[in-house]
């Protein structure tokens, strides 16, 4: 079964959203829960493309984020996931 099977049920290439990563960069997530984070997002994007979701400026755009006792912006909202590897 395709990894988002059911969770996005209907996907058309020709949609345009937004999708966004936080991803927690606390202390209490350590360096190897924050690899583990930064995997999921690529394998994530990876998977959409992979059941027909379209990335670029008239499709979807990602951003991530980072929070700790801050909110860092760390990927702009932007249609180049290839930039995220």
């Amino acid at each position: 079964a395709a990894p988002f099977a059911g969770f996005v049920p209907e996907v058309s290439s020709r949609e345009m959203w937004d999708l966004y990563f936080c991803l927690d960069g606390s202390g209490s997530v350590g360096s190897d829960g924050f690899v583990l984070s930064i995997r999921f997002v690529s394998r994530a994007i990876a998977a959409l493309k992979s059941i027909g979701v379209a990335f670029g400026e008239l499709g979807a755009r990602v951003c991530v984020l980072q929070f700790a006792s801050a909110v860092t912006v760390e990927f702009p909202l932007s249609a180049d996931t290839d930039a995220l590897q």
